[in-house]
């Protein structure tokens, strides 16, 4: 789920520090029982003011940097970034800054709200809430839908199939 975004035409620690305040007070992090973790890259954005606030308890989370603190990358929230691309993004043809804003204020929300195949059905929102994921989730619809559409298929002709079959003989 995309929790917090800020647009920006710079990459600065301080945009980012921004984002990580209004998320870490929008979703109560700092009542949370489980300690919660950043994951960034090492890019400027994720160093700077962010660091200071961290380290200064301002904001109390874990701040690992992937492929550095931690083995895995961040190949997911790069995934999220690239959907937003693709699927927003780039299919529209954004005025300005603040049209953009306004554009992604609601390609957030949509993508927040959407069904998504690898959460087994699930959005975003949902899972941030408390579903749990599921493989067998629609196993058995997907089993029937499976049946359905080979007898549909069994079922239809085709003259100029039925045509050119006859005619191989």
């Amino acid at each position: 789920m995309i929790l917090g975004w800020r647009i920006a035409l710079e990459y600065k620690s301080s945009v980012m520090l921004e984002n990580l305040r209004t998320v870490y007070s929008r979703y109560y992090l700092e009542q949370e029982d489980l300690q919660t973790v950043l994951l960034v890259d090492d890019g400027i954005e994720n160093k700077g003011y962010v660091c200071d606030a961290i380290e200064s308890e301002e904001i109390k989370i874990k701040r690992l940097v992937v492929q550095k603190d931690i083995l895995f990358s961040n190949s997911m929230i790069e995934a999220v970034n690239k959907r937003m691309k693709y699927d927003f993004l780039f299919r529209h043809e954004l005025i300005d800054f603040a049209h953009t804003q306004r554009f992604l204020e609601k390609a957030v929300e949509l993508y927040n709200s959407r069904p998504h195949a690898p959460l087994s059905g699930f959005t975003p929102y949902e899972v941030f809430s408390g579903a749990k994921p599921d493989k067998t989730r629609f196993k058995d619809q997907i089993e029937l839908a499976k049946i359905r559409r080979k007898a549909e298929n069994k079922a239809l002709t085709c003259d100029s199939c039925a045509f050119s079959s006859a005619n191989q003989d």
